[in-house]
């Protein structure tokens, strides 16, 4: 997705030794893979990209509410098939947290500029224009 849109988020499997794939390109580098389904560095990592992409790039916001966001969605998410979450969702989830007081920030994970993305070897590489 490009900055601004705020389609269906689709998370998903990649071929064999690829890691997991997202729409939401990779911008913060807490872990070296994307994931789902229970609480850790891969599932913070999708929470961390996808509240950043739908908070209008709030890097402040989405360090704050990744964990709650984690609690709520990502880690219930089922892991053995494709996912996608609902754009207006996560548009719904993100304004009803725009006023609150933060959460316990995530600290790491260093954010790249806008057009690079970290891939699943730490690496930075020009942002995908599409899921591979």
């Amino acid at each position: 997705m490009k900055p601004g849109e705020k389609g269906d988020v689709i998370i998903r499997r990649a071929n064999v030794g690829h890691g997991n794939v997202s729409n939401v390109h990779k911008r913060f580098g807490l872990s070296q893979d994307i994931s789902w389904g229970y609480a850790g560095t891969g599932p913070h990592d999708l929470a961390l990209n996808v509240l950043f992409h739908f908070s209008d790039q709030n890097e402040e916001f989405a360090r704050a509410f990744a964990g709650g966001f984690v609690e709520d969605v990502v880690q219930h998410l089922e892991q053995s098939v494709p996912q996608r979450i609902d754009g207006a969702f996560l548009t719904n989830w993100v304004n009803e947290r725009l006023s609150r007081e933060p959460e316990t920030p995530i600290t790491s994970g260093e954010l790249c500029p806008a057009h690079l993305a970290w891939s699943n070897d730490r690496k930075l590489i020009f942002a995908p224009t599409e899921i591979a």
